[in-house]
């Protein structure tokens, strides 16, 4: 029961790690997808 409780705190700490990694990445791909829309907004995706 104890091996089961370490294992979700253990977990949980890598969701927050794996959880701000993905906002940093989303928040690359968003910013990019936009310079990438300013640059070639006569192109209709």
């Amino acid at each position: 029961m104890e091996n089961i409780y370490f294992k979700m705190k253990h977990s949980g700490i890598l969701g927050i790690i794996a959880g701000v990694c993905a906002m940093i990445i989303g928040l690359l791909v968003l910013i990019s997808g936009i310079v990438l829309l300013k640059n070639k907004s006569d192109i209709i995706f």
